[in-house]
């Protein structure tokens, strides 16, 4: 059954089979391909820091449903936003904390010998940044979670290394590499419309990697063509989302809440800095 772990500034619900102080397995879910260290659906009060520790298993993957965490590995900090995977790896000093309210799923695993080339790939593929888009993954680890509430359902470790393989399989195909019969600037389309459709949820340009090519080269053909970065053209539309909402009547403080900012002030910052004034809320009468 779930234990349920409750303060004032956070709520936990997870099957934790480790000792995070010691690394101690006590009584983890063993599958064919894995050992399931943690399980756990977590909500977070704005501000709450989890005290940073030694990342005891071999992969942890942490994904916001609400809001975003900012996530650290030996002191590199990146800001996940909702639906983008984080990745900790065995070995490193992991923080996190939450700058508003959010809710989030984890997932940690040992591998077994027959998994172990994907926690390789998986190393290889993103030791630098460690976020990615996963609106599907959501879904899954959602279901990951499901399983773990209530009775314990027939086949449940069959279907439980069937749901982590699919998971770890679709995080390592969002990167692959397209058909050399693609040529680099026909897919520029392709990425605009990535970037209209998911401008509020992308956490860095360097996402667009995902799409076969080096960042450094999109932001090269984007130039060539639109006469802007990729950053630029995000930032646009972030801020012209901005624009309609205030103009709509909402509030600089919701605003920057639904643009992901850390505070109303860094939002305020940014909005000038793009429009030459600063953001104001259109008065109710």
């Amino acid at each position: 059954m779930a234990k349920i772990y409750k303060d004032k500034r956070s709520l936990i619900v997870q099957n934790a089979f480790l000792d995070f102080q010691t690394g101690e397995l006590r009584s983890p879910i063993e599958t064919a391909g894995y050992t399931v260290v943690q399980v756990a659906e977590s909500y977070f009060i704005g501000g709450f820091p989890m005290k940073e520790h030694r990342q005891h298993c071999d992969l942890e993957i942490t994904l916001p449903i609400t809001g975003s965490l900012v996530s650290s590995a030996d002191g590199a900090a990146e800001r996940v936003c909702k639906n983008c995977v984080y990745f900790s790896f065995g070995g490193e000093m992991h923080g996190l904390s939450a700058p508003s309210s959010c809710r989030f799923l984890t997932l940690a695993l040992n591998m077994k010998k027959a998994t172990a080339p994907i926690l390789s790939e998986l190393r290889a593929r993103f030791s630098e940044h460690r976020t990615r888009q996963g609106a599907e993954a959501a879904q899954i680890m959602a279901r990951i979670v499901s399983e773990f509430s209530g009775e314990r359902r027939p086949h449940f470790e069959i279907y439980l290394d069937a749901l982590t393989c699919e998971l770890l399989v679709l995080l390592l195909r969002v990167d692959s590499v397209p058909s050399a019969t693609v040529r680099s600037a026909d897919r520029l389309p392709e990425i605009v419309n990535y970037i209209d459709c998911n401008y509020l949820s992308i956490c860095s340009p360097e996402e667009l990697s995902r799409f076969g090519y080096s960042y450094h080269y999109i932001c090269k053909l984007f130039k060539e063509t639109y006469g802007v970065s990729p950053n630029a053209y995000l930032l646009s539309k972030r801020m012209d989302h901005a624009a309609r909402l205030l103009s709509e009547g909402n509030s600089v403080s919701s605003t920057s809440v639904t643009l992901g900012y850390s505070s109303p002030y860094n939002f305020s910052r940014a909005y000038k800095k793009h429009f030459g004034y600063p953001p104001k809320g259109k008065k109710r009468s």
